[in-house]
């Protein structure tokens, strides 16, 4: 039995058995070279695994590089591109690491019928909650992270919301946004 996260965050296997089953089986491998469609198939002898390696990357505030690489595909825009303006990139993650994404109850992006509105009344029902306590206040601060994790020192960040005492949930995890590799497959000219 894997020891409870600091973050008091923890998962079951019948919860990742539940989120491989709901891979699309027709979407391309991530860098680590695994299938979804593998992950899918295999979700029964994979969840127990898996869940291991989730509450121990929890408990360790640690996630495996490979979870964190990104293959950036150049796709074209045009008919004929020839310049590098004429792609869009595609960035193909780990499909283990958004399945471990999907088990967050906090992760109100890419999820079916959740979006920003779940995340503001999320956000105001915990508010609400400590009012109601005597004596108590509350602090809300709002961040826009477009574009904005590849300027972020992830270390100074973490420290400064650790100095305001936010909650261990929600301080960035310092291996997450830290040492992410990336690569890009070169275009195919036609």
């Amino acid at each position: 039995m894997s020891p409870i996260p600091p973050t008091g965050l923890s998962f079951t296997s019948g919860q990742v058995k539940r989120e491989l089953e709901r891979l699309n089986q027709r979407k391309s491998a991530g860098p680590d070279g695994i299938s979804p469609r593998v992950l899918r198939n295999s979700s029964r002898q994979l969840c127990g695994i898996l869940q291991h390696l989730f509450n121990q990357s929890l408990h360790l505030q640690r996630i495996p590089v490979l979870w964190k690489t990104s293959c950036l595909v150049p796709v074209p825009k045009k008919t004929h591109p020839v310049a590098p303006s004429d792609y869009r990139p595609i960035a193909l993650t780990s499909h283990i690491m958004k399945v471990m994404e999907r088990l967050d109850p906090l992760q109100f992006a890419y999820q079916p019928k959740v979006g920003v509105d779940d995340a503001v009344i999320y956000l105001l029902q915990r508010a609400y909650s400590s009012l109601d306590r005597l004596n108590t206040t509350v602090r809300v601060m709002f961040f826009d992270f477009s574009s904005a994790f590849n300027t972020i020192q992830p270390r100074l960040l973490r420290a400064k919301l650790e100095k305001m005492q936010m909650d261990a949930p929600l301080v960035l995890d310092r291996g997450y946004l830290t040492g992410r590799p990336q690569f890009v497959i070169e275009p195919h000219h036609m």
